[in-house]
């Protein structure tokens, strides 16, 4: 069933509803796989109790659960280990992975000043750096908590992040649904799951980017799609995130100036000219770019947006 939930999860065509809740029907079965090992007490230690016809000794959990799902998307996944433990306390994690770096960046920390738990499910759908699970898992060891005592939940992760996880926190278990091969430069997992995600390259103070903005977050319910905002003037461009947006773009030494604005077109005379201008001057990148990085293209939102309103139409 789980192979099931994770083929219809991939297709790009589910709506958000039906991704919720093939979610929730995950986070339930893997519910089941990572509680295989939770404590019980044993026989003389419980209090014998009466069915109508007899005694029993009742099952108890002997571990003191804790659940921390990772925001936002770990909440997702928090309602299958609620049916489970009901009376678990939820200590919600806020780290988001900085578009540029890759890197976590913590935002939000519920985790009491003394631990009050010793088993804890962390929940984070996707691994695919690895890098916000090596944070949280730090953050928890900081709070008091052995490895052997976190146990990581995920819906899917690469090969790269679950790796990188383990040389960070070798004495901590990972549960997951599926293992993907890749990561791309963007940092999302190859093939990963259904909902896509456009990037925009976005200047706040241009009426176009603004306009490119406002379209994307008025489609992205009806089609299925996460919006990522990259301001490029504070969060520069590297290298290869330019050459990759030069591929999707399928730019060569012919008509490469569309990447940068009108004033500076004529300055260079080379596609490795103007990503070295790029480069040293972000704010000479056009605007707005919008990348699909699951789809390897991109468009421009200039003369119009119409080019965006394609790249969307054909998710």
């Amino acid at each position: 069933m789980v192979a099931v939930k994770i083929s219809q999860l991939r297709d790009k065509d589910q709506s958000p509803k039906v991704v919720r809740e093939l979610v929730h029907d995950l986070s339930s079965l893997l519910a089941y796989e990572a509680t295989k090992d939770i404590s019980l007490h044993t026989k003389d230690q419980i209090v014998c109790a009466q069915t109508p016809r007899g005694s029993y000794y009742p099952v108890q959990i002997k571990d003191e659960i804790g659940l921390v799902p990772v925001l936002r998307s770990g909440l997702g996944l928090i309602q299958g280990f609620l049916n489970m433990f009901p009376d678990a306390p939820v200590y919600h994690l806020g780290i988001y992975r900085e578009k540029m770096s890759h890197q976590p960046v913590e935002y939000y920390n519920k985790l009491p000043q003394i631990p009050n738990v010793n088993i804890c499910y962390v929940l984070d759908p996707i691994i695919a750096t690895g890098n916000t699970a090596v944070a949280t898992v730090n953050m928890l060891k900081d709070w008091g908590l052995k490895g052997s005592q976190i146990k990581f939940v995920a819906v899917i992760g690469s090969k790269q992040g679950i790796e990188h996880i383990k040389q960070e926190h070798p004495d901590i278990c990972i549960y997951l649904a599926a293992i993907d091969d890749a990561v791309d430069s963007y940092g999302y997992i190859n093939p990963g799951i259904g909902d896509s995600v456009l990037t925009i390259y976005h200047n706040p103070q241009c009426t176009k980017s603004r306009n490119a903005l406002k379209l994307l977050e008025e489609n992205k319910d009806k089609h299925n799609y996460q919006v990522q905002i990259v301001q490029y003037k504070k969060e520069p461009l590297n290298r290869q995130q330019l050459e990759t947006l030069v591929d999707y773009l399928g730019l060569n030494e012919d008509n490469f100036s569309v990447l940068l604005r009108p004033e500076v077109q004529k300055s260079v005379s080379s596609l490795n000219e103007a990503i070295e201008l790029i480069l040293h001057e972000p704010q000479q990148l056009e605007r707005p770019f919008v990348i699909d990085a699951q789809h390897k293209k991109a468009a421009l939102g200039r003369p119009d947006l119409s080019g965006i309103e394609a790249l969307i139409a054909n998710l």
